[in-house]
């Protein structure tokens, strides 16, 4: 079923406008721009696709394609906090039986914002980390404002299952707390649900502010400095994050700190 979320504006003032990565971001998309020409053109090898053949939405989304390439120099990525090389990525490709304008690919709670347009009815973009592909998920495309989900959840094979890992927290990356809390402002009070991050080091300074991802929701409300952060959110919208949502700091769309999958149960321990 074709599916529309629109963002607050606010929010994607937030999240579209801030233009500095720091460092983590910084050192990944150098490495997946510098291996992208290559994976776009190359030959893949078949790993899943859907079997939908009825074009579905205002975006007469069809069906997915994964592949996995070689890329002709190696990428370096920071996973979990350590320095890696890889020379494979995958290449998930979005087809459609309509002119895409899509400029982005979510996979699950995974945004991926490096997307370009496969002839003019299909999109796709390059998947560094096999980490981030998880079988079952939701995928969808869309603009800053809104996405479309296809028919078809991603299947994956047994044999890339087995060799999949799990997705990689940094040693010191962690939701240390969730409490309530209420603020008085005069004779006004405001319940408030306090989650309190800790990073394994120091957050770059930048020109902007940061925003925390959970799910495929965008919040700006976080404080704190060094290692210890906290984001404010109205109890509404706790209750509309769900359980094993993954949560990550970052700059615009790029994470720069990944913090694992929220558990509600912390709430007032």
């Amino acid at each position: 079923m074709d599916r529309r979320i629109r963002l607050a504006s606010s929010i994607l003032l937030i999240i579209w406008s801030l233009t500095s990565i720091a460092a983590q971001s910084r050192s990944s998309i150098r490495g997946q721009r510098s291996g992208a020409k290559d994976g776009r053109m190359a030959i893949g090898t078949l790993i899943a696709e859907g079997h939908n053949r009825q074009p579905v939405g205002r975006l007469k989304l069809v069906s997915y394609r994964l592949e996995e390439v070689e890329l002709a120099q190696p990428v370096e990525l920071q996973i979990g906090g350590i320095k890696q090389q890889v020379d494979t990525a995958l290449r998930l490709t979005v087809t459609s039986d309509a002119v895409q304008t899509s400029r982005v690919i979510w996979v699950g709670d995974v945004l991926f914002p490096e997307v370009w347009e496969v002839g003019v009815k299909s999109v796709a973009t390059l998947i560094y980390d096999r980490s981030l592909v998880r079988d079952g998920a939701v995928i969808s495309v869309g603009t800053t404002g809104e996405w479309h989900d296809l028919p078809e959840r991603l299947k994956l094979p047994e044999s890339f299952k087995a060799d999949q890992e799990p997705e990689k927290v940094e040693d010191g990356n962690e939701i240390i707390g969730i409490r309530s809390a209420l603020r008085i402002a005069g004779s006004e009070r405001h319940s408030l649900v306090k989650i309190e991050i800790r990073t394994a080091r120091p957050l770059p300074v930048i020109n902007g502010s940061y925003v925390v991802q959970i799910g495929r929701r965008f919040f700006g409300r976080l404080g704190g400095h060094g290692t210890n952060w906290t984001l404010e959110l109205t109890p509404k919208e706790f209750d509309e994050v769900k359980e094993g949502d993954r949560v990550a700091i970052g700059v615009g769309v790029f994470n720069i700190a990944y913090l694992g999958r929220l558990n509600k149960s912390l709430i007032n321990r």
